[in-house]
């Protein structure tokens, strides 16, 4: 019997963030968490620096260019697993991924997404409220709420964006070469 393989995987979550280093450049880290709030994948870009002729040529559409398309788009393209979702924190890192994708960052900042110079841990005493962004059709509404309702039982919606950050950060302090001086023997 053949069935749909949308019906056979089971539901996930992907966290998708991009960082901003002045010295090194963007990194983007996405996060593939089960209904449950358990990592089942993880990527990593490489940090990609803007050109000066970049920010002229792209200018107000570069953050959605860098974010969304080059870093954000790689790293759903390079994932085994499809999430059901996608979330992110800054609408200009939402890829054209063909699923549905959500913007969830604490509440101040929902009014203002183009900044993505920066992505601030989750704000704790702010909750979270997902709002949708694209890949939405109603039978997608429905299986994505019933998913958030899932992960809200277990986790803090906005928890595994820290994560995704730490694990960044972690990537990039391993890549970095240190001095000889601080090498052991």
């Amino acid at each position: 019997m053949n069935v749909p393989n949308r019906g056979r995987r089971a539901p996930s979550v992907g966290y998708l963030a991009v960082l901003h280093d002045p010295q090194l450049g963007y990194t983007g880290g996405l996060l593939i968490v089960s209904a449950s709030g358990r990592p089942l994948e993880f990527h990593c870009s490489t940090p990609l620096a803007v050109t000066r002729a970049q920010e002229i040529l792209f200018g107000a559409t570069l953050s959605a260019h860098v974010c969304g398309e080059l870093i954000g788009g790689a790293l759903v393209n390079a994932a085994k697993i499809k999430p059901t979702l996608l979330l992110v924190q800054h609408a200009d890192a939402a890829p054209a991924a063909g699923l549905p994708v959500m913007l969830l960052a604490p509440a101040e900042e929902t009014a203002d997404t183009t900044d993505t110079t920066e992505s601030p841990a989750a704000d704790e005493e702010s909750p979270a409220s997902p709002v949708p962004l694209t890949g939405f059709d109603e039978e997608a509404a429905a299986e994505v709420e019933e998913l958030l309702a899932t992960l809200d039982q277990h986790i803090e919606l906005a928890e595994p964006f820290e994560r995704v950050h730490e694990a960044v950060r972690e990537a990039q302090r391993l890549s970095t070469p240190e001095a000889p001086s601080s090498v052991a023997a």
